[in-house]
């Protein structure tokens, strides 16, 4: 375009043809290089709203579909600081990869169209729910922990009460007859702070008293193993506790050669908040060379945070991936040995704006949701955490669901884990609803 007018000279003239003539003028130039600029920065602008709505939309399609692995802003450093050795190869799964897709409809009602079938179930009962046992679904099952027997300061093993037996038999009975393949536990946990593990494990002969007493029980019983529920040993228990569990070990190999049965072993670790405080991870490598499998307790995490009891992933405070991680990298390459935890439950504040919010929680079993005012129909989903939640005026209800806990078995899946632990059966529905969301497997086989 040239940068001069075009003027008509002559055009009324009936004896001359039109001539046209260039007249140069400056301000006329400037003009359109003003007009031009304007353009060239409008369309500029408009390119780049467009480029970053794309770039914001495949943001919340990476988030939502790919599920992108984060860590938490508080323990950040933690998971930035390289293992000592040799990294498991599991590592490698933390890259993110598109996964199937989940449906939903208007009312948040969720059906995962991928069937999970984890190698190991290991689910808790302990007795204390009114949920009927016939109601269990014992197939979906490969382990089954009644939950838990007392160990005194001299090392002997004991129910708390007769009523406890009489749940523990039933219990036990039903289990069998519906899956003859379930491998049939007790846990055995402390009674209140009076540190029974620490005193135990300390004296060769009350670990002699603990083994005997126990293999007393497991016998009477036919139990197939032990699951031992020690998650804050002090630093200084730290070579007792493996003591205690390899000679543990070596006794029940000794029963086996007479029974020609082999007997489980399992442990309980805490979640990432409370790991940090005991450092017990510094002990799971060694642990591992004696255990069947250790259960990471991946829930309650609002103890150290105000939002979700069990989110997958968080910006503000300790949640399942950074804990998962962190045993990965504490697991010396026993990846296939760890358990993901879940719960069958919610926690609810009853006024999020209070200064006393703490103190105001309490749970809800997934069964007794509706029973006690909350609807899973009207949950809303939180993105970043991966988690269901209710919000009622003041009262907020953080909870797993079906569509909550095929996002952790897709998380699961990934990182490569070797099962699952469910706490606790007596928090489900009479029709298995969430046992049936974490696993389509059948072990009575």
């Amino acid at each position: 375009m040239s940068l001069y007018h075009s003027v008509t000279v002559n055009s009324d003239s009936q004896n001359f043809e039109p001539v046209i003539v260039e007249v140069s003028n400056f301000y006329w130039k400037m003009d359109y290089y003003h007009r031009e600029k304007r353009k060239k920065v409008i369309s500029f602008v408009f390119s780049m709203l467009v480029i970053s709505g794309c770039v914001a939309g495949y943001g919340t399609y990476g988030k939502e579909d790919h599920e992108v692995v984060r860590s938490s802003g508080e323990f950040s450093q933690l998971l930035r600081d390289p293992p000592s050795g040799t990294i498991p190869e599991t590592t490698r799964t933390l890259t993110t990869k598109p996964i199937q897709k989940i449906t939903t409809t208007t009312t948040e009602s969720w059906t995962s169209t991928i069937p999970f079938c984890p190698e190991r179930v290991v689910a808790y009962y302990s007795g204390t729910g009114h949920r009927d046992v016939s109601n269990i679904d014992f197939s979906k099952l490969s382990h089954l922990i009644f939950f838990h027997l007392l160990l005194d300061l001299n090392g002997n093993v004991s129910f708390r009460h007769e009523h406890q037996k009489l749940r523990f038999l039933e219990l036990k009975e039903k289990a069998r007859r519906a899956n003859n393949n379930i491998k049939f536990m007790v846990s055995i946990e402390e009674d209140g702070v009076g540190f029974q593990f620490s005193k135990v494990a300390s004296k060769a002969e009350k670990r002699q008293i603990f083994f005997n007493s126990f293999t007393t029980i497991l016998q009477n019983y036919e139990l197939d193993g032990i699951d031992i529920i020690w998650m804050h040993p002090y630093r200084e228990d730290f070579a007792n506790q493996v003591t205690l569990i390899q000679e543990l070990r070596e006794h029940l190999d000794r029963l086996t050669v007479e029974t020609k049965k082999p007997y489980v072993i399992s442990l309980v670790a805490p979640a990432l908040g409370s790991t940090l405080g005991t450092n017990l991870g510094e002990n799971i490598k060694n642990i591992l060379e004696y255990v069947d499998f250790l259960s990471i307790r991946s829930f309650d995490y609002w103890k150290f945070s105000t939002v979700a009891s069990a989110p997958l992933y968080s910006k503000t405070g300790p949640n399942v991936n950074d804990t998962v991680i962190y045993y990965i990298r504490k697991s010396g390459g026993n990846v296939e040995k760890l358990n993901l935890g879940l719960e069958f439950s919610g926690t609810f504040l009853n006024d999020v704006n209070s200064k006393k919010s703490q103190e105001q929680r309490g749970k809800v079993f997934w069964r007794n949701l509706e029973k006690e005012g909350w609807k899973d129909s009207i949950s809303s989903w939180d993105l970043e955490s991966q988690t269901s939640y209710i919000r009622q005026k003041r009262k907020y209800l953080s909870f797993e669901n079906v569509k909550s806990l095929s996002k952790k078995m897709k998380y699961f899946n990934r990182q490569d884990l070797g099962g699952l632990m469910i706490w606790s059966l007596e928090m489900d529905d009479d029709k298995n609803t969430l046992l049936g969301a974490v696993s389509s497997c059948g072990y009575n086989q």
